[in-house]
């Protein structure tokens, strides 16, 4: 606990590329944490290509994440781009046996919603 206090007092004492530089001078394992923008920039990501960029039909140009694991004859590229929102709402209701009419009501009174339905910034639905 005491450590954890410690290190929550000098992180704003430099700059997460001086941490960096610190820890390695001193062999101490470390990754910085990084926002969405910086994630391709690791020299390490780039090399192991771990992210790809596809285009999604209503979201425009997404970044996703290889799978970690590898192995040799097993396809690592995702084969789809990411589902919109609510874009398989039906098939899974249908898959859970609900009757098409259920599924209806369920879109009129909004407890199930479609991709058609616009959303706000934070990933709900607009009301």
């Amino acid at each position: 606990m005491a450590v954890c206090w410690r290190v929550g007092e000098a992180k704003g004492l430099r700059t997460t590329a001086e941490w960096c530089a610190c820890f390695g001078r001193h062999d101490v394992p470390h990754a910085p944490v990084l926002a969405l923008d910086e994630i391709p920039e690791p020299p390490q990501m780039r090399a192991n290509a771990v992210l790809v960029e596809n285009e999604h039909p209503h979201a425009g140009r997404m970044r996703q994440a290889l799978r970690a694991a590898r192995f040799e004859g097993t396809p690592t590229h995702p084969d789809r781009r990411p589902p919109a929102y609510g874009e398989h709402t039906d098939a899974v209701l249908g898959e859970l046996g609900y009757a098409p009419a259920e599924i209806a009501a369920l879109h009129a009174d909004r407890h199930a919603c479609l991709n058609t339905e616009p959303r706000s910034s934070a990933g709900h639905r607009a009301t």
